[in-house]
């Protein structure tokens, strides 16, 4: 991605993946020496270069490196409560699947371990690791609680998209 460019063309946003690398490109324009408008930064699941996808850390790391909108994710669990993850298996993000499979067979499907069938104690189990840290599927509870600090977070705007068809179960 050519994010000068994008900057110099008088983009109003840019959504990327790479927050870092885009917090970089805005910080070398300075009102003195640019004609450029301030960019709103759109983190969509949160910066997942350095936390998994659609965690609370993911978004606080989009957040400290600019991002003032962030995307997230939700689907139902079993017993309705909301949790914060993009999929609707665990099967892509989670590192302990079989453990899992293992400890609650019921959940084994051909096409994966679903959210929808799980109860919200069971997905507080999984695990996701990313550079050799342990990370949870948040409920959008907790995701809610933590970012309406906004002594944290005066400026942070949050889009949520459910992601399940059982909306109405719930």
């Amino acid at each position: 991605e050519d994010f000068f460019s994008t900057v110099l063309a008088g983009a109003n946003g840019v959504v990327s993946s790479n927050y870092s690398l885009l917090a970089e490109v805005l910080s070398s324009f300075t009102q003195e020496l640019s004609a450029t408008r301030d960019m709103l930064i759109v983190a969509h699941r949160g910066d997942n270069t350095v936390c998994p996808e659609n965690t609370i850390e993911a978004a606080q790391e989009a957040y400290r490196n600019g991002a003032r909108l962030i995307e997230l994710d939700y689907h139902y669990t079993m017993d309705g409560v909301p949790v914060v993850i993009h999929d609707e298996t665990i099967n892509r993000v989670a590192t302990n699947v079989d453990e899992m499979i293992a400890k609650y067979p019921s959940l084994k499907t051909s096409y994966g371990v679903y959210i929808n069938a799980m109860t919200v104690n069971q997905v507080k189990e999984v695990e996701i690791e990313k550079n050799g840290v342990i990370y949870r599927i948040p409920t959008l509870e907790e995701f809610f609680k933590e970012f309406s600090d906004r002594e944290k977070y005066p400026d942070l705007v949050l889009v949520t998209e459910i992601k399940t068809n059982d909306v109405i179960n719930h």
